[in-house]
């Protein structure tokens, strides 16, 4: 759990829970597609397939338990498995992907699922809490602050 790897990982996963925090809604209420321009759709599609490999490498991340490291595959497995598996499931379908054809009913359920993603927000404070803990400059902390204060400002603008 604390390999150079699993930090940036997490980084990166906190990085897109953020874009979507804003991009969901966005697409969801004002009709705007994160498909049309190239560059918007490369980066949405960069972040749709981190999440479908973060299920996989979640699978294969030790654990902290009881101040000991749990390396043991099967128990991994089970941890993620009670944990934040059925989320991460559903939220990681790249439902923009699919195609509802003209069936309007269905095209409006698709939108909505969507929705799903922002339960992640549950998952960020966590994650932000890790990376806190693992940085060790006390300059790095305080910008980190900084940051995290922007991010929640703007989070409030944007959903008020």
């Amino acid at each position: 759990p604390d390999s150079h790897f699993r930090f940036v990982w997490d980084m990166f996963g906190i990085v897109a829970i953020v874009y979507q925090a804003f991009v969901v809604p966005l697409t969801l209420f004002f009709d705007v597609s994160t498909r049309s321009g190239w560059f918007a759709a490369v980066i949405t599609t960069v972040v749709d397939v981190y999440f479908i490999f973060d299920i996989i490498v979640s699978f294969r991340s030790a654990f902290v338990s009881k101040s000991v490291v749990v390396l043991n595959p099967h128990r991994i497995f089970m941890h993620y498995l009670k944990g934040w598996f059925v989320l991460d499931c559903v939220a990681s379908i790249p439902w923009d992907w699919m195609d509802a054809g003209t069936n309007l009913q269905a095209f409006r359920a698709l939108r909505l699922f969507r929705l799903v993603r922002l339960l992640r927000l549950a998952r960020l404070r966590a994650m932000v809490r890790k990376m806190e803990d693992r940085i060790d400059s006390e300059i790095t902390v305080l910008c980190l602050a900084l940051v995290k204060l922007m991010v929640a400002l703007l989070m409030a603008a944007h959903w008020v």
